[in-house]
């Protein structure tokens, strides 16, 4: 499991590892939903191609904002 799922905490401001997955598109779907209903932000970190360096979204309120 190469993706991993975080949190920002509001109080220091640090992500915090919520979850791990396999597949980019449940992680990503599950930080939709999740920033949705709780209105934290969420961010999806993808180490599967290391040659590439780690590929971060960034989810809040729903909306990817950054990718």
């Amino acid at each position: 499991m190469n993706i991993d799922l975080e949190a920002k905490c509001t109080a220091t401001h640090q992500w915090v590892p919520v979850a791990q997955f396999r597949l980019g598109i449940e992680a990503l779907d599950t930080a939709i939903a999740l920033s949705k209903r709780y209105s934290y932000p969420y961010r999806v970190i993808d180490r599967r191609w290391p040659d590439e360096g780690l590929i971060t979204t960034v989810v809040e309120d729903g909306v990817v904002t950054s990718d």
